[in-house]
């Protein structure tokens, strides 16, 4: 059984050979280290480069790590245009405060889909067919890229005082993201990754009653597009909207934050509607023993993974703090683990 096969099984709620492994970011620091190469990118990964040959090189290099830590599957990210100004997405600042700021923002944008992402897209399905890794192309919803154009204590205040502009640019983010997504189809991935932090560690960001006015029906609007399976990322305590997130329709979620949710009370209640994705800690990665990685993820076999429907990942993603031994022992843990 090839990777493609594993996570498409655990992603239907049955039972590969063994538990895959995915992750939604991987540093190319941490990348470097372990396969010894020199990879271009910066940041999280999973990048395109603007050389598509240059990205066809570093992807064989992305493909020669999978194979030698026993990861699963490999992404590649398009982003919707955001406005979060100099300081970047950190919730606060942002650069739109009115209607008016928003309209002037969008009046003189770059293409979405430029000519360089088609042929790294199309390179990118070609060679992880070819070599029996699944696919995953990367978006948003467009909730995070609100929020940081508005900055997060503006956001706030307008989920109370102006909904008109939340409402505005929510509007704009379903033509983005359905255009990138129909985008994405063209070129038939293993699946997608949407990306969107909901929550914090206490709970959703917004109420459960914004939730379902202003967020979910533009949310559904572009699920419907996607035709393939699906995960859902998001940090935080979820469980107030859990019911209504799961109603997107996604075939997993991810990562259950350790911090926040306790996935062996969510695999009984969602168990058998959603693959549960995660969610060992990013804490025991950068900065426990490989016995801790061990035991940690042989206690998530057992509580949530025995039965199917789970799929082993970091509680966020590979970052570049990430103690390069502990990542290499997740793979070869996993690979200890047969159904």
């Amino acid at each position: 059984m090839d990777s493609r096969e594993r996570v498409l099984m655990a992603l239907n709620l049955k039972k590969p050979d063994r538990p895959p492994w995915i992750e939604i970011s991987f540093s190319p620091l941490v990348a470097s280290a372990i396969l010894k190469e020199e990879f271009k990118e910066e940041g999280s990964g999973f990048f395109p480069l603007e050389n598509p040959q240059e990205y066809r090189e570093q992807l064989k290099k992305w493909i020669r790590l999978a194979k030698k830590i026993n990861l699963d599957a490999l992404a590649l990210k398009r982003w919707g245009p955001g406005f979060a100004g100099e300081k970047g997405p950190a919730y606060s600042g942002g650069t739109i405060k009115s209607i008016e700021d928003f309209r002037h923002a969008i009046s003189n944008l770059p293409p979405l889909i430029d000519d360089t992402f088609y042929k790294c897209a199309k390179i990118f399905i070609e060679e992880t067919k070819k070599e029996g890794i699944a696919s995953s192309f990367q978006t948003h919803f467009g909730f995070e890229n609100t929020v940081e154009g508005i900055g997060f204590e503006d956001f706030c205040y307008a989920l109370f005082e102006n909904q008109e502009l939340i409402e505005a640019m929510l509007d704009f983010y379903v033509d983005v993201y359905t255009k990138i997504i129909h985008c994405f189809m063209e070129f038939k991935p293993d699946f997608l990754t949407i990306g969107d932090d909901l929550a914090f560690g206490q709970g959703p960001f917004i109420t459960p009653e914004q939730w379902e006015k202003l967020f979910y029906p533009h949310f559904k609007k572009i699920a419907a597009e996607i035709k393939c399976p699906w995960v859902f990322h998001t940090d935080g305590n979820t469980l107030p909207i859990m019911e209504s997130v799961l109603n997107l329709g996604m075939d997993g979620i991810h990562p259950i934050e350790p911090a926040a949710m306790n996935i062996k009370e969510i695999k009984e209640i969602y168990g058998e509607k959603v693959c549960l994705i995660g969610n060992l800690n990013m804490n025991i990665i950068a900065r426990g023993t490989t016995a801790d990685v061990e035991e940690g993820i042989k206690e998530l076999f057992e509580n949530v993974g025995k039965n199917g429907g789970w799929i082993l990942s970091s509680s966020n993603s590979i970052d570049r703090g990430a103690n390069l031994l502990n990542v290499i022992a997740m793979g070869k843990t996993i690979d200890t683990l047969c159904y």
